[in-house]
């Protein structure tokens, strides 16, 4: 390259190659270069191709394309005389200065299309490895969806039996089993078993030895191969070649172990297989587990039931005897009492006065557990619901109580209901007789009856009356049993009336309120549900 003359600073124009080209006048200098400069589309896009392939290569290339395209520069820029002749030296034969400057491109050109190489490589490797992710992703996800789709619909003793199929199929092994821990953890029990294609019968046998015994104690057992070699005294193994293991403990609720859920096979597990299988055993050990508790949650339930039923029988059966025994002296009370008035008649007022007391409290005592022989039915008998008319079973009442001529009565229209028709006559008796007692007597009694619909499908029915009234403040008061709010003198009772009532809506599944005021009557409202 000829060295600029002193003080003078050349600066081509800024345009691509052709352009500076045409701007020096040198275009018929193209027709002089090598053919292999010539580009040609089909051999570049093998070339391309190629690179794709060896990425590295484009380095290489490319430090030779900078190699002479920096010969090119010298050459149409800064030297004219003999081209093809010192083209040629500048290409091959450069000044030690260009060459060093050249290799120094060459090398970092070359440095980066190995660099290049080795990241491609590496993009490749990921791109593959997660391919192969997605692709075991995608059949895992197909297991788990095979395995839902064939035991979401049971429950019970059928889960355990279509989970166990389920995995064997989806998993394509020999064996499925679940088990549930028996006699204090020392025993297995198998709750579904599946070999071979078929359900074995359940079986019980001893943890010790077995890779059973590691699942309860490692949280997980893995054997992909060799299982017999890990246990020699499980005879089990041996019997049926079985060569792999895998297993995932069942827990309660408060972490302790209940059982187990794995799977067995005569063939060694691949990496793939054991953590696919170890995942779903994972992942469907809290299914199996859900339902153990439930099945477990379900027969206390039962034996609750069981227990709370016998009760409710031996507190009826209680009932019975004892108002039995407790009315029987009541009855020689009353009868005794009425004999020796009449045979000591006349008495005088203090004597009298005696025996009426003494009949009369035995009268009450005698009410008093009728009350309670009603309320022990309520809680432990009924009749069996149907469809009532409660129009019907109100106007009945009316008619027994002869009320149409103690009261003006307002009746609205009353739904139609599925309920219990002695309780329910039982409760509109007691409401209705409660209105008649609590009246004023220096006014007529009104008493208005009426229903209404609610938006939680409710029928919520209303008994008010125009009497005597009560304070707030009683409310609540008034529903508990043998609560009175006046003197036994001044009306008759035993207080058991509204909470008989309060325990008839409740078993039918609604609510029981009052409100009053004292001179201005009271209303009773309760609800039952519409179906």
């Amino acid at each position: 390259m000829d060295s600029l003359p002193s003080g003078e600073i050349r600066n081509p124009p800024s345009f691509n190659l052709w352009g500076e080209i045409a701007y020096n006048g040198c275009q018929s200098s193209i027709s002089q270069l090598p053919g292999y400069l010539i580009p040609n589309i089909a051999e570049m896009k093998r070339v391309i191709t190629l690179l794709n392939q060896k990425i590295w290569l484009m380095g290489i290339l490319l430090g030779i394309i900078a190699w002479i395209f920096d010969g090119l520069i010298d050459f149409l820029f800064f030297n004219q005389e003999l081209p093809q002749k010192v083209l040629v030296e500048i290409l091959f034969f450069p000044e030690p200065i260009e060459i060093w400057m050249r290799s120094f491109n060459f090398f970092i050109l070359a440095a980066f299309g190995w660099f290049a190489h080795i990241v491609s490589n590496r993009q490749k490797r990921i791109q593959e490895q997660l391919k192969l992710s997605q692709d075991q992703g995608k059949r895992l996800l197909r297991q788990y969806r095979a395995i839902l789709d064939g035991t979401g619909q049971y429950t019970g003793e059928n889960f355990f039996s279509s989970m166990v199929n389920q995995l064997a199929d989806t998993l394509n092994v020999r064996y499925a089993f679940i088990g549930t821990l028996v006699d204090e953890g020392s025993d297995m029990q198998s709750l579904s078993y599946f070999a071979d294609g078929k359900f074995l019968e359940n079986m019980t046998y001893k943890l010790k030895g077995t890779p059973c015994e590691n699942v309860l104690n490692a949280m997980e057992c893995m054997y992909p191969k060799n299982v017999q070699a890990a246990f020699p005294q499980d005879h089990y193994l041996k019997e049926n070649n079985i060569e792999s293991y895998l297993g995932h403990p069942l827990m309660d609720m408060e972490g302790s172990p209940i059982g187990i859920m794995s799977v067995l096979d005569t063939e060694p597990f691949d990496e793939e297989e054991t953590h696919n299988i170890q995942s779903i055993l994972k992942s469907f050990a809290t299914r199996v587990e859900a339902e153990m508790r439930r099945i477990q949650i379900e027969k206390k339930l039962e034996h609750y039931a069981s227990k709370l039923e016998q009760s409710n029988q031996d507190l009826l059966e209680f009932a019975y005897i004892a108002s039995h025994d407790l009315k029987e002296p009541l009855r020689k009370i009353t009868v005794f009492g009425q004999m020796l008035a009449e045979k000591m008649a006349p008495l005088d007022p203090e004597p009298k006065d005696l025996l009426m007391r003494m009949t009369n409290g035995a009268d009450r005592m005698n009410e008093l557990i009728d009350d309670l022989l009603r309320l022990s039915r309520i809680q432990t008998q009924s009749s069996g619901r149907v469809k009532s008319d409660l129009n019907k079973i109100v106007k009945a009442i009316l008619e027994e109580l002869e009320i149409e001529t103690q009261a003006s009565i307002k009746l609205a229209e009353l739904p139609t209901l599925n309920v219990d028709q002695a309780h329910i006559r039982q409760l509109f008796q007691n409401l209705i007789g409660n209105s008649i007692k609590y009246k004023k007597s220096d006014q007529p009694l009104e008493i208005t009856i009426h229903s209404r619909k609610t938006q939680q499908k409710l029928w919520e029915i209303s008994v008010t009356d125009n009497g005597i009234g009560f304070e707030e403040k009683y409310a609540k008061r008034i529903f508990k049993p043998f609560e009175r709010l006046h003197g036994k003198g001044a009306f008759s009772g035993t207080g058991m009336g509204l909470a008989i009532c309060k325990k008839i809506v409740t078993r039918h599944g609604g609510s029981i309120t009052a409100k009053g005021s004292p001179g201005k009557g009271a209303t009773f409202t309760f609800t039952l549900p519409e179906e």
